[in-house]
Parts: C-alpha cells; sequence; structure tokens
C-alpha cells in the first residue's frame, strides 16, 4: 500500500516530551500537506497504533 513519505507518523506527538524533535509527528501540517500531495483530505497516512518506543510521557521526565 502506498502512505505519505512511506513512512509511519506519530499520533500521540502531543503528549510526548520529544514533540519538538520528532520528525514523524502527525502534526496538522503534515495532514495538510498529504492532502495536497494526494489531491484530497482522506490521503492515507500510516500511523502507529500504540505510542512508540521512543514516547517519553511529559509527566515521565518530571519524575525521573
Amino acid at each position: 500500500m502506498i502512505c505519505y513519505k512511506d513512512k509511519t507518523f506519530c499520533p500521540f506527538y502531543e503528549t510526548c516530551d520529544k514533540r519538538n524533535e520528532c520528525g514523524r509527528a502527525l502534526t496538522p501540517a503534515v495532514k495538510a500537506a498529504a492532502a495536497n500531495w494526494w489531491g484530497s483530505d482522506d490521503a492515507p497516512i500510516a500511523i502507529f497504533g500504540e505510542k512508540p518506543q521512543c514516547h517519553i510521557d511529559k509527566q515521565e521526565k518530571k519524575e525521573q
């Protein structure tokens, strides 16, 4: 299956401490770029079904 940029994006980026440096964050800008590439809002975007191993909850960092 063809997917936008041929990579998996993260819908959990908003709760991640690495969100500002993440190249996989599924931001509104990524969604807009995918829609522009595809030609409609139903662009095929692969996303993680669960938080990836790289995810660090904002709260977890405070506890460390």
